[in-house]
């Protein structure tokens, strides 16, 4: 998506989230501001999203994150996370 990502992942209980996505994000900013010159400014926003699954909804979050795109066209990410 142009202006977010989703990430599934199995996570140990004793490793941060936070500190997870921080190395994720430093990682992955200097990877691409190293191989994509023009991307010399980009930032990852301050915050994120995270959410737990169950083991037997991990297929149904791949086909989620595989359809994605379409998904997202049907319904804003902002929607998504409003409360009702």
């Amino acid at each position: 998506m142009s202006d977010h990502v989703h990430i599934l992942l199995k996570l140990e209980s004793k490793i941060a989230i936070g500190m997870l996505l921080k190395h994720i994000k430093g990682k992955s900013s200097r990877w691409l501001t190293a191989n994509y010159p023009f991307l010399e400014n980009f930032q990852w926003q301050r915050g994120y999203g995270a959410f737990s699954v169950s083991s037997s909804q991990v297929a149904t979050v791949v086909a989620y994150i595989k359809n994605q795109k379409q998904h997202h066209q049907e319904e804003s990410l902002q929607s998504e996370f409003e409360i009702l």
